[in-house]
């Protein structure tokens, strides 16, 4: 499987070290330094996990990750800041970022959380494809639902008419038997 990783910081040096480190490892990398940018390529290109740096030239990264989360949802999403603190921690967790990772940083540190992103957005995947087969399957049963209700009602008239016509047949016996009664007597 392809696996894809955006990474979003305007610090160079960064973007190439994990972008050689992550090429090294068989994934494929894109990169932007704005968020300008990587809005454009969340458009155009899917990535299964986005590292956002917190600081851009243009705008906050942790608003940028609920932008991103807008336009490609099924993505994990990990930021990275040189400027940790409780506050931004909190806001990243709100805006639906899966780590957040304090710069400088251990490189396995990121590689795990890679790795937990890549087994994220399988899950997310897996369970839109789940969700996806289910909503199929209700919409194949609603439509032999919708013909079984047509059998049901087209029956239930039937047996409408066939009632009427016994009453009918009935009340034609009665007064045939009436009649040959009368013509006995």
């Amino acid at each position: 499987m392809d696996r894809r990783v955006l990474i979003i910081d305007d610090d160079q040096q960064m973007c190439q070290e994990l972008s050689d480190l992550f090429r090294s490892k068989r994934i494929s990398v894109m990169t932007a330094e704005s968020g300008r940018i990587s809005l454009k390529i969340a458009q155009q290109d899917p990535y299964d996990v986005a590292l956002v740096d917190v600081r851009l030239p243009d705008c906050d990264g942790i608003e940028l990750i609920a932008q991103l989360r807008k336009k490609r949802p099924e993505s994990a999403y990990i930021l990275i800041t040189a400027y940790a603190s409780l506050e931004s921690a909190i806001k990243t967790v709100r805006y639906g970022a899966l780590e957040y990772i304090p710069k400088p940083f251990e490189i396995k540190d990121v590689i795990q959380a890679i790795e937990r992103g890549f087994a994220l957005k399988d899950e997310v995947v897996s369970a839109a494809d789940h969700h996806k087969k289910i909503a199929d399957a209700n919409r194949d049963l609603e439509k032999k639902l919708d013909g079984l209700r047509r059998l049901n009602d087209i029956y239930l008239g039937r047996e409408r008419e066939i009632a009427d016509l016994k009453r009918e047949v009935n009340s034609l016996m009665k007064a045939m038997n009436q009649d040959i009664k009368y013509e006995d007597c």
